[in-house]
């Protein structure tokens, strides 16, 4: 059966991996806690562009993560999280972790004058949102309100400045830019004409510790000149002087009167960013730059200009005619009959264009109100209107007192509005509650309307439903964990559940509670502890095994369970090792007995003595060197009869081969040394009958040619080359003969008799091809059983194959792969080739042959791989010696 498909997405609020099922909408970040509304991620593509675009959100790289997501809904116009998202950027929220709580709170970079409540995209968002996503948006849609209004309450009460002086105070470093100096430097020439400046390092000086969103706000609306300095490209698109003049151009696209000045110096004004092709760049480097800017500067804010104060006064005359207007003005606005009453108010505003009550009941009109009292109770910002900016601006001090009475009934009724709404929004969190963290988000809801109605009353229930809550899971968790069985998760599951218990207090019987899951998780570990000790005192390997996974688990804060782990898997080990060498022991039971059998008895008796006096291993060890110890002596009875049974080279060769295995076993070397001298005698006797055989062969040499000079007559010489020529045909034919054997035993893959026998024919018909060719078939042939691991059969086909290509070096190879037995014999057979008759000619190569068997009985492969690359050399010279005497 298919389940849900796992997701993983980046948190928005920290930058952690998430993880949730496919087709959820909110999720709760592991790493910082945050609970999250999550986007619609129906294939990988959208998911890369929500990861890239809320990476450039938490760098605070709003235009480029809105760009992102208007691609986003470009796709899909009914992606909710991409409207909240778009909206996260528009006011530049940051999610900062509070010190205190350690959650994640949002921070506004981006302050508006108008709210996120009212936005059109926060609309969209809550108009596709499922009901969980919706109540996440509205909670941090009202936070971020709140944070809002603060901002705009504190930069209202900023006087306004003239110039802004936007530049990057630091470089990665943390050192002071050069910009930073530039800027210092145009501060105070400005100053000193006369503008009122915001350059950071002075202005917000004073402000350090308390959030400078505020000050930056009312700066940038009010200075109508913005000069965006720097010195390198980098410096201009840096995030938070990007964030200040990107908020500047905004303004201006949205109609203010304002104007921005870019400066550079010691870089190309081709690299300045492209939002600022169309607007007239300043090179800082150039002479009188400062006083051109000056000059500049002043004709934007008209202080070249010569002013006069002036008086405002209400101009009365008409005075009658004016009242009268301005009752009937009223009398529509009470009938709801705006257009007339609009119509009304510009007659009385032809007659006095500076009457505040002409442009109050513009106010009126605009937002639907029939008496100037209903302003005390309007929920519209109509403090923002122009009309009612005139008004206050053309008041008399009595109006101006009355109308500043009417704003602050309107913000009174506002603010009753706003808890209003929020104090509904927390009842119906509370009511709809499942869970602690929906109890916590509800009282924070009660808490920041502290006073109104009975939100502190409902701060305690939030309080007391969400203790309940987690009250009730920690019991339900202990009716699970006793169903469980008694081990180490267990005991830890009890822990977590006291941990509960303990942060909650006094409530109810908690403290009891806390006490019964700390005594069970003890209890239990205990327990299980001493259920490890106890298997850990036996010899059994399933107890053993079981009491490691529970030291395992208790591991390493419990007693001492770490150091009990650590002697329970070496007690494991040396048990394995144990039941390892008495397998080893039962194999070499069954083994053929050779001398490599008895060293490797002697061996394990060595490993069962390191188990010093555990087990058996005294006994098993004696048992093994007594095995070691019969093997010996069998081998050496059995040398014995040999010697005494001896008459070849080749009978006292293995003699003293296998009393060399048997090193200082009794007799052993002196019994190899009479071997060997032995062979040496043998060997002398050999030269001596071969010297005296060619001496014969020298006189007989030396009669055929006295034989040759004596032949005088003719009839004696056709009766020589008859007898010749009879000789010369049983020549030919035994030649045949075993031409067409040798043939045969080739066919037959018989390549030991082919090869002697193709030899011993030398040069008779292709002999010395078919040489060559016994031997390549013999190579292919040992190859194939080499890779199918048939190392005796290799080695002797090899063996045959000596001197062509590799062959010497493979049957050494092959040779290693056997046991002792199989390499002495085929160490025999290679002598025996060396000494048949085909080889008479040649007594190097049984020399050779002995000294090879000799220098293996020792181990040496090294010098054996020597030998057998001599060997070929030797067997080549005298192919070549064969040829030049043909």
């Amino acid at each position: 059966m298919g389940g849900s498909r796992m997701i993983t997405f980046k948190c928005k609020m920290c930058g952690g991996d998430l993880e949730f099922e496919q087709g959820a909408s909110v999720a709760e970040c592991p790493y910082c806690g945050t609970t999250q509304t999550l986007p619609k991620l129906d294939d990988d593509k959208r998911a890369n562009m929500y990861d890239r675009a809320n990476h450039f959100r938490r760098q605070n790289e709003f235009d480029k993560a809105m760009a992102i997501y208007e691609q986003i809904l470009q796709e899909d116009r009914s992606d909710a999280e991409a409207y909240w998202s778009l909206v996260l950027c528009r006011y530049g929220i940051e999610y900062v972790e509070d010190p205190v709580s350690h959650k994640r709170v949002p921070t506004v970079n981006r302050v508006q004058y108008a709210s996120i409540l009212a936005d059109e995209d926060y609309k969209s968002a809550l108009q596709y949102a499922d009901a969980i996503q919706r109540g996440v948006y509205e909670a941090e849609a009202n936070a971020i309100a709140e944070i809002q209004k603060g901002i705009l309450d504190i930069s209202k009460k900023e006087k306004p400045f003239d110039v802004f002086i936007c530049y990057k105070e630091t470089d990665a470093n943390g050192r002071r830019t050069p910009d930073s100096v530039l800027a210092n430097d145009m501060y105070h020439q400005l100053t000193k004409e006369g503008f009122k400046v915001f350059f950071s390092r002075i202005t917000l000086e004073d402000k350090i510790g308390t959030a400078y969103e505020p000050y930056i706000f009312a700066a940038l609306n009010s200075a109508k000149v913005m000069v965006v300095l720097g010195t390198k490209p980098e410096y201009f698109n840096a995030v938070w002087v990007k964030n200040e003049w990107s908020r500047y151009l905004a303004l201006i696209r949205a109609g203010a009167d304002k104007t921005l000045v870019p400066a550079y110096r010691d870089m190309d004004p081709y690299d300045l960013p492209d939002e600022f092709a169309h607007l007239q760049a300043q090179d800082m480097g150039k002479l009188g730059f400062m006083q051109d800017l000056i000059r500049g500067i002043k004709k934007i804010a008209g202080k070249d200009e010569a002013k006069t104060p002036s008086v405002v006064q209400q101009v009365v005359s008409g005075g009658a005619n004016i009242d009268n207007l301005m009752r009937r003005a009223r009398l529509f606005m009470e009938d709801g009959d705006w257009n007339s009453a609009n119509e009304y108010l510009d007659k009385v505003l032809d007659e006095n264009a500076e009457y505040a009550p002409a442009y109050v009941g513009k106010v009126q009109t605009q937002y639907k109100l029939g008496k100037e009292d209903d302003l005390s109770r309007c929920l519209e910002m109509f403090e923002e209107s122009s009309n009612w900016k005139k008004a206050m601006r053309f008041a008399t001090p009595e109006q101006k007192v009355r109308y500043e009475q009417f704003l602050s009934g309107a913000l009174a009724t506002r603010e009753e509005h706003r808890k209003d709404g929020i104090y509904n929004d927390a009842i119906k969190q509370l009511n709809k509650a499942s869970s602690p963290e929906d109890c916590e988000k509800a009282k924070k809801l009660f808490e920041s309307i502290a006073g109104f109605r009975d939100a502190d009353d409902k701060q305690k229930e939030c309080t007391e439903a969400a203790l309940n809550m987690i009250y009730n899971k920690a019991e339900a968790d202990c009716r699970v964990a006793e169903r469980r069985i008694a081990d180490a998760k267990t005991a830890h599951e009890y822990e977590r559940i006291g941990r509960v218990y303990q942060q909650l207090g006094d409530y109810r019987d908690s403290k009891d509670k806390e006490k019964a899951c700390f005594n069970r998780a003890e209890a239990m570990r205990l327990n299980l502890y001493n259920s490890a000790c106890k298997k850990l005192e036996t010899d059994d390997a399933t107890a053993l095994a079981s009491a490691e996974h529970i030291l395992q688990s208790l591991s390493p804060y419990y007693k001492d369970s770490s150091d009990k782990l650590v002697a329970c898997k070496e007690k494991i080990k040396v048990l394995r090792d144990y039941e390892t060498a008495k397998k080893k022991q039962k194999e070499l039971d069954g083994a053929t007995h050779t001398i490599y059998t008895s060293r490797e008895f002697d061996l394990l008796a060595n490993t069962y003595d390191s188990f010093g006096e555990r087990y058996d291993s005294s006994d098993l060890a004696a048992e093994c060197r007594r095995k070691a110890e019969t093997i010996r002596g069998e081998v050496y009875s059995q040398a014995v009869d040999e010697y005494n049974k001896a008459s070849t080279i080749n009978d006292y060769e293995r003699v003293a081969f296998s009393f060399t295995q048997l090193v200082s076993y009794r007799d052993s070397e002196e019994r190899a040394t009479k071997a060997k001298q032995k062979v040496a005698e043998l060997k002398a006797a050999n030269a001596r009958e071969e010297k005296e055989r060619e001496e014969r062969q020298a006189k007989e040499q030396l009669a055929k040619e006295k034989w040759e000079k004596a032949k005088k007559v003719i009839g004696i010489t056709v009766m020589v080359a008859i007898v010749i020529a009879i000789a010369l045909y049983f020549l030919v034919l035994k030649s045949l003969f075993a031409y067409n054997k040798a043939a045969s035993a080739l066919n037959e893959k018989k390549y030991d008799v082919a090869y002697s026998t193709f030899a011993s024919l030398k040069k008779y018909k292709d002999s010395e091809n078919k040489v060559a060719a016994t031997k390549e078939a013999a190579y292919n042939d040992a190859e194939a059983v080499y890779n199918a691991g048939q190392y005796d059969t290799a080695a002797s086909l090899y063996l045959v194959a000596a001197g062509y290509n590799d062959a010497t070096t493979k049957c050494v190879k092959a040779t290693s792969q056997m046991d002792g037995t199989a390499q002495g014999e085929l160490l025999v057979t290679a002598i025996d080739y060396a000494q048949d008759d085909t080889y008479a000619d040649c007594p190097d190569y049984a020399e050779l042959w002995k000294e090879i068997a000799a220098y293996y009985a020792c181990g040496s492969y090294e010098a054996t791989i020597a030998i057998f690359k001599n060997l070929t050399n030797t067997s080549k010279s005298e192919t070549n010696a064969d040829n030049q005497k043909e």
